[in-house]
């Protein structure tokens, strides 16, 4: 549209209309058409309102717990069978016996959670003979999920690339049965690997494959990485700058990714992606968490994101060097700031992952969050499971 005939349109609706825009909140109108002529392509990550939100049910803290002779914590991503079997991943190392998979019991409602216990536990490292040293004695589990055809475990490791211990091992996707049998290593793509020191190339240690979500009644899974790769933001690259990192969905059984999205993160220090979750084909839940040494809190955001409109740049090897794309688009769903602020909860932990959980009677899905304490009882750091339900 030109300018002049904007013009006019305007001056013909503001002098033949004017009580008929008054109705219709002329401001507001006004101000999204300007939105949408002169700024649709500058903002791409702005989306609707989302048509659901979150409201607490209940909280339980699991701390200085041991189970079965392990020390109880580092749980960085969890999942619920089908069957309402509740599957949490610990990313203890091989001083802490390895990798463990505890399996409890869950019950809540609308009212808060009325139950929980251990019920068992799967020492990966200890049964995966196989894949020792490497595989195992390097495991870094982040995430895990229930497959429903298998009935297996589907777990990524994050791996590593050290440069003080010399160790470098990059992240993998495994399958394990419920024995703890490990079934096969798959590679991830090979974008999403560690390469030399440089620092110029491929993941950033400790900051790498962190989010597992599985597409439902196929091979493919979506996948996502903490902070972006070193050629989509360098080192030297203005902080004020978009940090995009990938999302994937990717083929677990060869492990070639299928398409590729970039997602901007917000401005945070020390934000990333910990966990994403399908809400359907076209849209995911999106995690973000920031802690800040300075205040000693953590932020932890949930966004929904679609799709629709987003560039696949499976092609673009550097979003630096080549920044035409289009981001998918995401939605504020909740700031978990806010059970903080409202003396809902004492604390906001280090949560690292979620999954959907029960349908209640009123017809409402259920998300619950788990907190990786680290192991840290020096920081106060806490395990804190959080349901809530998701209102239309």
């Amino acid at each position: 549209m030109k300018i002049k005939g904007f013009l006019f349109f305007l001056k013909i609706i503001f002098f033949q209309n004017l009580e008929l825009l008054v109705k219709m909140k002329l401001q507001i109108f006004f101000l999204n058409l300007f939105l949408w002529l002169f700024f649709g392509n500058v903002y791409p990550s702005l989306a609707q309102k989302p048509n659901f939100h979150l409201k607490f049910i209940g909280e339980k803290i699991i701390q200085d717990t041991t189970f079965q002779n392990t020390a109880v914590g580092g749980f960085s991503g969890l999942d619920m069978s089908p069957e309402g079997n509740w599957y949490v991943i610990s990313d203890s190392r091989l001083a802490m016996k390895g990798a463990k998979i505890y399996q409890f019991k869950f019950d809540y409602s609308s009212q808060g959670i009325q139950d929980f216990r251990f019920n068992n536990v799967l020492i990966i490292n200890d049964l995966a003979k196989k894949y020792t040293p490497a595989d195992t004695n390097l495991a870094n589990a982040e995430a895990i999920r229930y497959d429903p055809r298998s009935k297996h475990f589907v777990w990524t490791s994050e791996g590593e690339n050290d440069p003080k211990t010399g160790n470098v091992e990059n992240p993998y996707m495994m399958e394990t049965n419920a024995e703890g049998k490990c079934f096969g290593k798959i590679r991830l793509p090979e974008r999403l690997r560690y390469y030399s020191r440089q620092d110029t190339t491929g993941l950033r240690d400790n900051k790498s494959i962190e989010s597992l979500s599985l597409i439902p009644n196929s091979d493919e899974a979506w996948v996502s990485i903490e902070e972006p790769l070193y050629q989509d933001k360098p080192n030297d690259a203005d902080k004020n700058a978009p940090s995009p990192i990938r999302i994937v969905k990717m083929n677990r059984k060869t492990g070639k990714s299928l398409i590729e999205y970039a997602y901007i993160i917000e401005k945070e220090e020390g934000n990333g992606v910990v966990e994403i979750l399908a809400i359907d084909q076209k849209n995911l839940l999106v995690l973000e968490r920031a802690y800040s040494p300075s205040t000693k809190l953590n932020t932890i955001r949930l966004f929904a994101i679609n799709f629709k409109g987003a560039s696949n740049i499976i092609h673009n090897n550097s979003l630096a060097k080549n920044a035409d794309y289009q981001p998918v688009k995401k939605q504020l769903i909740f700031d978990f700031g806010t059970l903080r602020d409202q003396k809902i909860v004492k604390r906001v932990d280090n949560i690292e992952g979620m999954a959907w959980g029960k349908t209640l009677p009123n017809g409402n899905r259920t998300l619950v969050f788990v907190s990786d304490d680290n192991f840290n009882r020096k920081r106060g750091q806490i395990t804190q499971l959080i349901v809530m339900e998701v209102v239309k």
